[in-house]
């Protein structure tokens, strides 16, 4: 059998002999963990480094396509803005070329209308001459006309002119002169194109019952002209 207490004398007459192993043991082993630490810390350096190289590298990419798409971008920009300002300016060329299309046809429409005066008028006038239209219709249409006088409102048709206007009807037909005509013919222009500008009706409706008038009063006073030179020739 063994003796328990002869193992237990030899442990203890070993024991200076087991802490020294042990120490060792220790030593060795913290120097393997010293180096195990140092190899660590070197390949978590190295795997920074390779980490900022990639990052670097990373942020070079973003940065090269962020230029590019930047560039792209800029450059569809101009294209598009070129093709906008291309499309504003067939426009531009499309709406001057119906503006200028719709002036011609209200020039030719001005004109057509003041071609039908002038032939009204003529024929009004000539009717008076030789007697067809009386002076009473003058005087009836010169009441219209004075109840109707338009209020003045613009650069052509202006409070002046229309007050005279007004002192203008308030004559007596036998009264008028030819400046007095003149005149109408003056303000009945005023009207007109006032009437032109500013699209009112009542001007619009009021312009050629006024150059009626006038066209009365022409022919009333050529007649009595023409009257007076027969009298003359027979006295």
């Amino acid at each position: 059998m063994v003796n328990v207490e002869t193992v237990i004398n030899l442990l203890i007459a070993q024991a200076p002999l087991v802490a020294i192993a042990v120490t060792v043991l220790y030593y060795t082993l913290d120097k393997k963990i010293e180096r195990m630490k140092a190899e660590l810390e070197r390949k978590i350096e190295s795997l920074d480094r390779k980490i900022e190289r990639v990052k670097e590298e990373l942020n070079r990419e973003i940065k090269n396509v962020q230029e590019e798409l930047h560039k792209k971008i800029d450059g569809v920009k101009e294209e598009v803005g070129r093709e906008v300002e291309g499309v504003k300016e067939g426009l531009s060329r499309e709406i001057e070329g119906v503006r200028g299309g719709l002036e011609r046809v209200r020039e030719r429409v001005e004109e057509a209308v003041n071609a039908f005066y002038s032939y009204e008028n003529t024929l009004i006038d000539f009717l008076a001459v030789k007697g067809v239209v009386a002076e009473s219709e003058a005087v009836l249409l010169r009441g219209a006309l004075r109840s109707l006088v338009p209020l003045a409102k613009s650069k052509y048709y202006t409070e002046e002119v229309r007050k005279r206007l007004i002192e203008l009807l308030d004559k007596e037909i036998g009264d008028y002169t030819w400046s007095d005509i003149a005149e109408l013919e003056k303000i009945a222009e005023a009207i007109r194109k006032e009437a032109w500008e500013t699209g009112r009706e009542d001007l619009r409706k009021y312009y050629p019952l006024l150059m009626m008038y006038t066209a009365m009063l022409r022919g009333i006073l050529r007649r009595r002209e023409i009257e007076k030179s027969h009298k003359d020739k027979q006295s």
